[in-house]
Parts: C-alpha cells; structure tokens; sequence
C-alpha cells in the first residue's frame, strides 16, 4: 500500500518535501501539520484553551469561542493585515466607589466611578457603539456618559445624559452610536449623580476599530 503524504512524512519517508518544510524560514522546529478534523473531550469538565506564550487568548466550547482578556488583548478582537478590524470590550460596572464630582454645583460631573474602560489600542480608535445594560438597579439614579483622561475624573455628558435610570431589571441603553474619535489616551466611563448601592448591577460594552495600522 502506498503511504499517505501525512504518514510518509511522519515516517521521515518523503525526504526532499520535510527538508523542503524544514528549509522555510517559518517553520519552527516542533510544529505540527494536521489533516482532518480536531475533537476535544470535556467530560472530565476540562475546558479547551489557547495560549500564546504565557497568555490565554481564548476558550473553546460547543457555544462559541470565548475571548479572554490579558495583558495585550482585550475582548474580542479581528484584525486584518495587523489593524484591529472589529473588537468588544465589555466591562462590569460597580456600585461602589468614591466620590469624584468634579466642578461647581450639586450636578457638576458625576460622583462614582461606575463603569469605565480604557482604549486597548495604542493609536486613534473609532467608536461603532456603546451600551450600558443594566441588569440591576435597586434605586433611580443620574448616570452621564463621555470621555475622561483619568480615573477619578467626573464624566460631563459629552455622550449622554441618561436623567434617573428609573429602578428596575433588563435596561439596556445604547448610545454614542456612529464613527466617534477614540484617542488612545482616553477612557469612556459612565459615572452616577448619586450612590448606586452595592446591589446595582451593569455592564459597559463599547464596539470600535483601529483607524490606523498598530
């Protein structure tokens, strides 16, 4: 029987092709060539992973791929030819937090750091659309939206102001929908006018790409 390529390269029986492989400047001593189809059991509950290096990059699972967030990646991430062609970044807001109001005036800037994120790129991003679901609101409070260049500043409303987000479950705002400029140096950050308790609830997604090659 004549051997298949993949045996007869495993074999060592097809010389001038593994010499031609071994020749690439690509090809990396202890890399693998897979024909057909890759099975992952998780009956013991193990959870398929991808790392690059030292870093987890993403999950595998029968619902989808789920991208992990680390020191060089953030949320789901497409890039073509090296520019970041579609990402995600959701992050979890957070009931606590001192207060930064900023300004004159009982309604100058906002008072919690709520929801912030950090732009992941390192040159100018454009922003698709931003979105604060709210899965838990124990108490109506104020929340306005925008850019800030630090932690503890308060946020204005240069995206929205939201008025009371009234007490309730399953609200979902979007806004700043568009192509909106995202400086590098920026954070987009939700802050509340009032305390929102231990007990709220949200998350901050924001949808946006690279303008300019990384």
């Amino acid at each position: 029987m004549i051997p298949t390529f993949f045996a007869a390269l495993a074999t060592g029986t097809i010389t001038a092709v593994t010499a031609a492989i071994m020749a690439l400047s690509a090809w990396v001593p202890g890399s693998q060539i897979l024909a057909g189809n890759l099975f992952f059991d998780t009956t013991n509950n193990a959870t398929p992973k991808i790392y690059v290096n030292a870093q987890e990059v993403f999950n595998l699972s029968a619902s989808g791929l789920d991208f992990r967030t680390n020191g060089s990646q953030s949320g789901a991430v497409i890039k073509d030819n090296g520019t970041v062609a579609f990402a995600t970044r959701i992050v979890t807001c957070t009931g606590t937090g001192g207060n930064v109001k900023v300004g004159a005036g009982a309604a100058a800037g906002a008072k919690y750091d709520t929801c912030i994120v950090k732009n992941p790129l390192t040159t100018t991003g454009s922003i698709q659309s931003i979105s604060l679901m709210v899965s838990a609101s124990p108490v109506a409070v104020g929340v306005d939206c925008g850019f800030v260049k630090g932690l503890v500043s308060g946020t204005g409303t240069s995206f929205t102001n939201l008025g009371n987000i009234a007490t309730g479950t399953g609200l979902t705002f979007t806004f700043g929908t568009g192509s909106l400029q995202w400086n590098s140096a920026d954070y987009i950050k939700c802050g509340t006018l009032g305390t929102p308790t231990t007990s709220f609830a949200a998350k901050l997604r924001v949808q946006y790409f690279a303008t300019t090659a990384e």
